[in-house]
């Protein structure tokens, strides 16, 4: 089941893929440098903090590198620091943090690098070695700071950077330096940042093309990307806000196409010449009449159909094996087509891209050449370039078929596609990419598709290499699915910022920032204003997405499973996060089309929700809700089975209530108390034992429960 966001935080190492390069830290797990940077802009509160009875060595003992706790001023450029001052931070164009440290501005020549010890290393040997011997001792010094702080996880021995030692085994990266004061810092794909103290920021790729990132001098620290390389299509400027929202870009759109008639001709023609599977090329053309009926019905111009018809028959003229076969170019053309013709038909299979799924549909929909100029760019090239400027390099996996993306499945099947595998790891790829640009040091996480190991894997998996070993963040898509990097992605394809497209209860939000950009429902006669508003804006379909709770009526009838079956684990009862499309509304009679990209089986367009369904699924079910399932269970479920789903149950509905009051989220009073009612009755007379768990978090919510109430 695709989820709209990742609750696992949880980290493990991961042998990095074979084909691939590597990561660094998502937004929710910074590293402990960057925590550090968090002590040292916050001195007032760590003060505070420390005169009520912790003194430094509890600081330290948190896993911050030493630094002293005081005031600075906020322009870190104008301060004159001493060698033994904590790391210099500086403002940087571009990225989150108001500041970042990414090394000290020391004025020699050398490479960055990065080596392995095969022996216990001090950090000021390692500074020394890497300088070489025209460096002062100043310098090494100053080396060394920068290179405790960069690698401060890694450490063996922490104390301080003058006596902090690495272990055997451990990849160490050191920042380079320009004769002119620059920082120089790179990643595992081979691309050279240069930061100088003005915060001006030079990228460039292995291939010599990039961009030199720098402020446009306005107060509110808008930025400016000047792109540079090789191709005069490489060659444009983009403006963005300080939080990276597109402002302006002049990187030029594709040449008009010529006339739909022969488009469609050169296409046929192509065909015919490269399709050598009589059944393929038959639904070709059947697909392209289909389309063709379709964008004249849904107000998709004959311009667009003509650009679409242009991006895949270049597909189809590509010539050698290299980045894709002609077989794997030929599948990515008959999916293309087949998802142009009918998008609803167009499902995330067994993987975690729903979110991806639904901004892909959308864009099949409404301007379906988005998405067939970056499969061409990837079939020509193995990279490409968003609408909004991120250039991406395709991982190799990701151009294989996995899973899946090997089948020639049937238009109906609940199964993704080859081209909808190519698509979504280049959309998520994207985010990612931009992302990784933002952070300082540069970020460097991956997000590779492979082979499945097991019915219960996916093969997808985020990675993170900016700690010299390969970190596995999730397997999935991770930080990308949620709603505001949706609403990110889809700028980054589009141009276009769109969070009227982007659903959500706004009890979500409450709980999480990361969905805060997203357009806020608060009940059934809101959501039902809001998507009236949206059809009287939009010309054919909505293809709004929207999340639900796939737990929730009439949604988990959709479900192959039975979440009070199987495996006792909290994440099926409170995990259930999902995305969907709401393909349209009817305000006159309140009815919902929805998508839900797990087979049309599966969908209601035939079968519309009513607003009130709809709205209800944007929640979780009521605690009364489950246990009127848990009472139905009992009927079927042998004695053993349903102790432990009713206190599995139980337990994890009583552990979320509760961490929601310690957090200061409203519950619903009411409903826990029916809750606990109905527990009590459907719990008397069983085996205690079956039950300890679970009752040990119900006390702990009664007491929480009277906490908040002792509170108002």
């Amino acid at each position: 089941m695709g989820q709209a966001d990742t609750g696992d935080d949880k980290r493990k190492q991961a042998d990095a893929p074979k084909d691939g390069v590597g990561a660094d830290a998502g937004e929710k797990q910074q590293s402990l440098a960057n925590q550090a940077e968090d002590l040292r802009r916050s001195p007032g509160e760590w003060k505070s903090a420390l005169a009520q009875g912790n003194d430094a060595s509890a600081v330290k003992a948190m896993g911050f590198p030493d630094a002293k706790v005081e005031d600075r001023l906020e322009k870190s450029t104008d301060v004159q620091k001493s060698v033994d001052d904590g790391p210099t931070f500086i403002r940087i164009a571009g990225i989150k943090t108001k500041e970042a440290s990414v090394g000290e501005f020391i004025k020699i020549d050398v490479k960055p690098a990065e080596i392995k010890t095969t022996s216990e290393q001090s950090v000021m040997q390692i500074a020394a070695q890497h300088l070489g011997p025209t460096a002062t001792a100043d310098q090494i010094k100053q080396h060394a700071k920068e290179i405790y702080t960069l690698n401060f996880t890694k450490l063996a021995k922490n104390d301080s950077q003058e006596t902090a030692t690495f272990g055997p085994g451990e990849t160490v990266r050191l920042q380079g330096h320009t004769a002119d004061g620059a920082v120089l810092l790179t990643d595992t794909g081979k691309s050279i940042y240069k930061i100088t103290e003005d915060g001006r920021v030079r990228t460039t790729r292995p291939d010599g093309s990039g961009f030199e990132r720098s402020f446009t001098g306005k107060s509110d620290d808008s930025y400016k990307e000047e792109h540079f390389g090789p191709k005069a299509s490489d060659k444009f400027t983009v403006v963005r806000s300080a939080d990276g929202r597109l402002i302006s870009s002049d990187k030029p759109e594709p040449a008009a196409p010529k006339s739909l008639a022969e488009e469609k001709l050169a296409l046929e023609r192509l065909i015919k010449e490269k399709v050598v599977l009589p059944h393929e090329g038959e639904k070709l053309k059947r697909d392209m009449q289909t389309f063709e009926a379709r964008a004249k019905r849904d107000g998709v111009s004959s311009e667009e159909v003509s650009r679409t018809y242009r991006d895949l028959a270049q597909v189809l003229e590509l010539k050698g094996n290299i980045p894709l076969s002609q077989r794997e170019r030929v599948r990515l053309v008959n999916g293309a087509m087949a998802n142009a013709a009918e998008p609803t038909s167009n499902d995330q299979g067994q993987y975690k891209t729903c979110q991806i799924a639904t901004i892909e549909n959308r864009l099949y929909a409404k301007e379906p050449s988005t998405v067939t100029d970056v499969l061409l760019q990837v079939a020509r090239d193995g990279r490409f370039t968003t609408k909004d400027g991120t250039s991406v390099t395709m991982e190799e996996t990701n151009l294989r078929a996995h899973g899946d993306a090997a089948m020639n499945t049937k238009g109906s099947s609940p199964m993704r596609t080859y081209t909808s595998q190519i698509f979504q790891t280049a959309a998520i790829s994207a985010f990612y990419s931009q992302d990784n640009l933002r952070r300082m040091p540069p970020g460097d996480v991956h997000y590779y598709q492979k082979q499945a190991s097991g019915p219960n894997d996916s093969g997808e998996s985020l990675i993170e290499y900016g700690h010299g070993k390969p970190q596995e963040l999730d397997a999935g898509p991770g930080m990308a699915g949620y709603m505001n990097n949706m609403i990110r992605i889809n700028e980054q394809l589009t141009k276009k910022w769109q969070p009227e497209l982007f659903i959500i209860n706004q009890t979500m939000q409450e709980r999480d920032s990361e969905h805060n950009l997203a357009t806020g429902v608060t009940s059934v006669e809101d959501f039902a204003e809001k998507l009236k508003t949206l059809r009287e804006s939009e010309k054919g379909p909505l293809f709004a997405t929207l999340f639900v709770r796939t737990n929730s009526d009439p949604l988990i009838g959709t479900l192959r499973y039975n979440p009070l079956t199987g495996p006792l684990i909290a994440e099926k009862i409170v995990a259930d996060h999902h995305v969907v499309n709401i393909v349209d509304y009817d305000p006159k009679t309140r009815l919902v089309k929805v998508d839900g990209q797990w087979g049309n089986s599966r969908d209601f367009i035939t079968k519309p929700m009513t607003i009130e369904q709809a709205y209800a699924a944007t929640l979780p079910p009521s605690g009364e809700t489950w246990m009127a399932r848990a009472e139905t269970l009992k009927k079927t479920a042998a004695p053993k089975e349903f102790d432990a789903q009713l206190g599995n149950l139980a337990n994890t509905l009583a552990s979320s209530w509760a961490n929601d009051l310690q957090m200061g989220i409203k519950v619903d009073t009411a409903d826990v108390n029916k809750t606990l009612a109905a527990y009590e009755r459907l719990r008397a007379g069983r085996p205690e034992q079956a039950y300890k768990e679970a009752d040990l978090s119900l006390r702990i919510l009664r007491n929480e429960l009277s906490l908040a109430q002792e509170r108002k």
